[in-house]
């Protein structure tokens, strides 16, 4: 068996820029969860690009990020849960969770949420986009 059939059958070596995507993925969802805004907001590049939800003008730098974090910030996060796997491509990453928190008025929300990711080679994220799929409970 050639080299390549075995690649194809086991896969190849664990790459370590994907392991390190991961675990900045995992410790992103960990602060959303605690609703740790300034943490959320300690991920990203100086110079980074938010758009969140996709087809709002984007946030620039950390400041901004910082401040939006804390603007959206909900009024209990009663779930975080990653959906499936988290894609890595290079310095890329694409990953769903499902988020559920309570308002103000009691209302339960509920999102789907895919976001897609670029890093930098400190792990920091450069560029982060969110599609939202929400729906709202009111009773």
């Amino acid at each position: 068996m050639s080299e390549s059939e075995i690649d194809f059958i086991t896969g190849p070596a664990p790459d370590p820029a994907r392991a390190a995507i991961t675990a900045a993925v995992g410790r992103y969802l960990e602060a959303l969860a605690a609703q740790d805004m300034d943490a959320l907001a300690a991920f990203y590049h100086p110079d980074a690009e938010l758009i969140d939800p996709i087809g709002s003008p984007p946030v620039r730098g950390a400041a901004a990020i910082r401040a939006f974090y804390l603007r959206t910030r909900p009024a209990a996060v009663t779930e975080v849960t990653r959906v499936g796997e988290i894609t890595v491509h290079g310095d890329h990453a694409a990953f769903q969770f499902r988020v559920v928190v309570e308002d103000s008025s009691g209302a339960t929300i509920t999102a789907l949420v895919t976001e897609i990711m670029s890093f930098d080679s400190e792990r920091r994220i450069r560029f982060m986009l969110a599609v939202p799929e929400i729906s709202v409970d009111r009773t």
